[in-house]
């Protein structure tokens, strides 16, 4: 969609509000990283997460302007890297968990 369209405003303050939502996020976790349970959540891996999900968010920000060969292949790069890395950090908590729960 090019800039000068209405929605394009509606994309940029959608992609703001979620960016804050997500800042937010990550900020409790660091306010409440002593607690048992965000020790349990692991905040290592709770946090690269929650930039993961970040990072998805600012890139649809690319989406808003004209359609460039440039742009469609980032649009496609970031959308696997942030899915891949949110990913693979969900299956290695599953992976923790249940290596923990095999150990007692």
């Amino acid at each position: 969609m090019p800039l000068e369209h209405p929605a394009a405003a509606a994309a940029f303050a959608l992609v703001g509000v979620g960016a804050l939502c997500i800042l937010l996020v990550a900020l409790g976790l660091i306010a409440r990283r002593g607690t048992a349970t965000v020790k349990a959540a692991q905040l290592n891996l709770s946090l690269v997460i929650v930039f993961a999900a970040l990072a998805y968010v600012l890139s649809l920000v690319s989406y808003v302007g004209e359609n460039e060969t440039g742009r469609c292949l980032a649009n496609v790069w970031t959308v696997n890297l942030t899915f891949t890395v949110t990913f693979a950090a969900l299956f290695q908590k599953i992976y923790k968990v249940r290596a923990d729960r095999k150990s007692t």
